[in-house]
């Protein structure tokens, strides 16, 4: 198709995977399954995570917050317990770890591969530090045995967050992370609009998590079918071409960011924290979950890998990608990085690209002094390629909705831009 620049692109840098049809259907059993189809919900998600590559025991949940802090309330650390993690992962993942009384150690993430740097656990580790939990950023996998190696050296708990990189049945964590999560909230891979799965390798530890979380409240069906009436409003405003060129237009008329507005309506949390996530998932959602899973479409997900490929190995020298040298490449957004981001927003989105800055609440997760001391940019043990990534990320709409010809379109508008790197520390363009 014929587009010119400044020709407005009607895709989004996110979208949500699944058809209308899939939401109606989850509307429709919002109040048709009856708790007598609970223990049988439960039972089959159970059944069918069950593969040979990871055999733990599974564990629904409302969400990847949920697991986490069920996990926490578990174990018990004593006050002021360090846990390491990534250094890039949502702000709630870390507020959670504080409000049981822990300390946050961030361990950096290189920008090409998206692994936390391995090699600086031992600068890290200490003798208050009871757990690492590192995660899988942006669909792309690295390799885990480096860090069961570590924990297992050290008698730590090791937490594989998968909340961004789940990509079929045949890969579902490392069986001897001690805890594994991964996320069906509305723009992830393969959505249930929400719920998570949990895999965790010590039995009696998964009898006491269930055991705890048999007592949560359970999450009400029409909360569930609140959210679900809404999805279909964001659906058609990120998936149709055809709302989305109109939306776009009507809302700048009026002043009003469309893009913050979306990714407002998609948090899942909007509320206090505790409460909202100490709940169970209600039985429509258990179904939702089941529905979607027992139908993973593995074309698709190879057809995202495809697009983003296509996309990588075609970006001008002047674009940096992320995590273009990941163990394993899965697309979950399109990240790459601009010396100058915003401008480079701005400019895209003159040419027409629909380009973002907050399509994820993804942050950099400071250390418990944050940058207050001096010394941080000297420190080898500061996160500066995460910081480095956080400050200047740019997600572009290339996703396996997108067309060839958007595709081809995309690139175009990055060649029109100036260099990308000018800016950048040199030590980062050596390694970039």
């Amino acid at each position: 198709m014929e587009w010119s620049p400044g020709e407005l692109l009607p895709y989004t840098c996110v979208h949500i995977d699944s058809e209308v049809d899939d939401i109606l259907h989850g509307i429709q059993n919002c109040f048709r399954i009856p708790n007598s189809e609970r223990a049988n919900l439960i039972k089959s998600l159970q059944t069918l995570w069950n593969h040979p590559s990871n055999r733990n025991p599974v564990l629904p949940c409302l969400s990847v917050r949920t697991g986490l802090d069920l996990f926490l309330r578990v174990k018990n650390y004593p006050k002021d317990s360090e846990v390491i993690m990534s250094a890039i992962n949502i702000p709630d993942m870390a507020r959670i770890l504080r409000i049981h009384g822990l300390k946050v150690i961030p361990v950096d993430v290189e920008i090409d591969t998206l692994r936390p740097k391995h090699e600086l656990l031992p600068k890290l580790i200490g003798p208050r530090t009871v757990a690492i939990l590192v995660a899988h950023l942006y669909g792309r996998w690295f390799d885990m045995e480096p860090f069961v190696a570590i924990a297992q050296k050290h008698n730590l708990e090791l937490i594989e967050d998968c909340a961004e990189s789940f990509c079929g049945l045949e890969r579902l964590g490392h069986p001897m992370s001690s805890l594994s999560l991964f996320s069906f909230g509305v723009i992830k891979y393969c959505t249930c609009f929400g719920g998570a799965l949990a895999k965790v390798r010590d039995p009696a530890l998964y009898e006491q998590m269930t055991q705890l979380y048999s007592t949560y409240p359970l999450q009400t069906e029409s909360v569930f079918f609140e959210k679900l009436t809404k999805y279909i409003i964001v659906w058609h405003c990120l998936n149709s071409p055809f709302v989305i060129k109109h939306t776009i237009r009507v809302l700048s008329l009026f002043g009003v960011d469309h893009k913050a507005k979306l990714v407002a309506m998609m948090r899942a949390f909007p509320g206090p924290l505790e409460p909202s996530i100490r709940m169970q998932p209600c039985n429509a959602l258990l179904y939702m979950l089941l529905y979607r899973l027992q139908r993973v479409d593995v074309a698709r997900l190879d057809m995202s890998v495809r697009k983003g490929d296509y996309v990588l190995q075609r970006l001008p020298s002047t674009v940096t990608p992320i995590g273009h040298r990941a163990w394993l490449r899965r697309y979950w957004l399109f990240p790459v990085l601009a010396s100058d981001a915003d401008s480079t927003i701005r400019r895209l989105n003159a040419l027409g690209i629909d380009a973002y800055r907050g399509a994820t609440q993804l942050n950099l997760i400071e250390p418990e002094n944050g940058t207050q001391s001096p010394w941080s940019e000297l420190d080898p043990r500061y996160p500066h390629e995460a910081k480095y990534l956080v400050d200047h990320v740019v997600y572009l709409p290339v996703h396996l909705d997108a067309p060839y010809w958007v595709l081809d379109c995309i690139l175009k508008a990055l060649n029109q831009l100036q260099p990308a790197a000018e800016d950048m520390p040199m030590s980062l363009v050596a390694k970039l």
